[in-house]
C-alpha cells in the first residue's frame, strides 16, 4: 500500500501562493533598486548642473539653468515619493510572504504527521500479519507432534 496525503492538493497550492509571493516581493525590490538608481542619477545630475551653474554670467543661462534645477528637484521629490510608497508595498508583501510561507509549512507538517501515521498503520498490520503466521505455525507445530 503506497501513501497518499488527501490534501495533497491544498499543500500544492499553498507552495503556489508561497512561490508567487516570493516573485510578487522579488520584483518590487527590482523596481526598488532601478528606482534608486534612477534617484542616484537625478541626484548626478543635480549636482553637475549646480557646479555648471557656478561659471555663468548671462541672466537667460542662469534662468534656464535655475528652471532645469527646479525641475531636477521635483523629479527628485516624485521619485522618492514613489520610493516610499515602494518601501510600504515591499512591508506588505513580506508580510504576505511570510504569511504564506507559514501556511505551507503547516500543511507539509499535516502531510508529515500523516505520513508518520501511516506508516505506524503498516507497521501495525505487518506484526499482526506475523503474530497471526506464529500463531499459525505454533498450532501447526503442536497438532503435528
Amino acid at each position: 500500500m503506497t501513501f497518499r496525503f488527501p490534501y495533497e492538493h491544498i499543500l500544492s497550492l499553498k507552495e503556489k501562493e508561497k512561490e508567487q509571493a516570493f516573485s510578487e516581493y522579488g520584483s518590487l525590490v527590482k523596481k526598488k533598486d532601478q528606482l534608486k538608481e534612477e534617484i542616484h542619477g537625478l541626484l548626478e545630475e543635480q549636482d553637475e548642473q549646480i557646479n555648471r551653474s557656478n561659471g555663468m554670467t548671462s541672466v537667460v543661462e542662469m534662468q534656464q539653468q535655475s528652471h532645469y534645477l527646479n525641475l531636477l528637484i521635483k523629479k527628485i521629490a516624485q521619485a522618492k515619493e514613489v520610493l516610499s510608497k515602494i518601501d510600504e508595498e515591499l512591508r506588505v508583501k513580506q508580510e504576505k510572504y511570510m504569511e504564506k510561507h507559514k501556511d505551507e509549512r503547516m500543511w507539509n507538517f499535516l502531510r508529515d504527521k500523516s505520513f508518520d501515521a501511516f506508516l505506524q498503520k503498516e507497521k501495525k498490520v505487518e506484526q499482526d500479519q506475523l503474530d497471526e503466521l506464529a500463531v499459525i505455525r505454533h498450532f501447526h507445530q503442536r497438532f503435528s507432534h
